[in-house]
């Protein structure tokens, strides 16, 4: 995950301050909705293409703990 300077030092500020505002949170808390919801979506395009090449190990594993993943995050955005 690749992050600008200025919202790497958002959340460092965040982090010092001791009385989080409702807003802050609910801001942090739409951004990983949104991530999570993309890297779901990202998954779900690239599975079935990763399962076309099952008899690599490597794609096998890839695919198997994708599967998962996509499972958590649904579990999760419900």
């Amino acid at each position: 995950m690749h992050l600008p300077l200025h919202e790497i030092k958002r959340k460092l500020e965040l982090n010092k301050q001791t009385d989080f505002q409702h807003r802050d949170v609910e801001e942090q808390l739409e951004t990983v909705t949104n991530q999570i919801k993309q890297l779901k979506h990202d998954l779900s395009v690239l599975l079935p293409i990763i399962s076309k090449y099952k008899q690599d190990p490597m794609s096998k594993k890839l695919n198997e703990e994708g599967s998962a993943l996509i499972e958590s995050l649904a579990r999760i955005t419900s």
